[in-house]
């Protein structure tokens, strides 16, 4: 009977250590993305402003911040498969984080959908814009349009 005691407080010590991994790289998952979504905040505004400094800055951050979102993904499913292994039961505090993660999720990507149309609209205004700036070069160039002398008379 003592033997079967001693190992299982290794399997105990096992399932907890992971159990805490899990917990620790899921909330570190949820941080980035409340950090996208941060990010995400601050873009539109720098796209209404019509900021392409600071749009750009962004947008560089964005590509940052889903690398390190997708780094993490790699790490959460060997872990999870761990756990579950280890653990069939569903621990409540991983399941309460899946779920905020997935729920970030959807903002984060319902926000960069509601971004990528704002600059859609941002382009199609300065496109326009150009294209009017074009017609009143065109319609104001006659006046620059003089004919010049091809010959020039110096003899007087």
């Amino acid at each position: 009977m003592e033997h079967d005691n001693l190992t299982i407080i290794p399997e105990v010590k096992q399932k907890k250590s992971i159990s805490i991994k899990l917990r620790k790289i899921l909330i570190r998952q949820l941080e980035k993305y409340k950090s996208y979504r941060n990010l995400l905040e601050q873009e539109e505004k720098a796209i209404i402003k019509g900021d392409t400094d600071k749009i750009e800055v962004y947008i560089q951050l964005e590509h940052s911040i889903i690398r390190e979102i997708y780094s993490i993904q790699k790490i959460i499913h060997p872990l999870e498969k761990s756990f579950f292994k280890v653990s069939p039961e569903n621990e409540e505090l991983i399941e309460k984080l899946h779920n905020s993660i997935e729920q970030m999720r959807k903002q984060v990507l319902l926000k960069n959908k509601s971004n990528r149309i704002l600059l859609k609209k941002q382009l199609t205004f300065l496109k326009q814009e150009i294209n009017s700036l074009r017609v009143k070069i065109k319609s104001n160039s006659h006046h620059f349009n003089l004919d010049t002398p091809a010959v020039v008379d110096i003899t007087r």
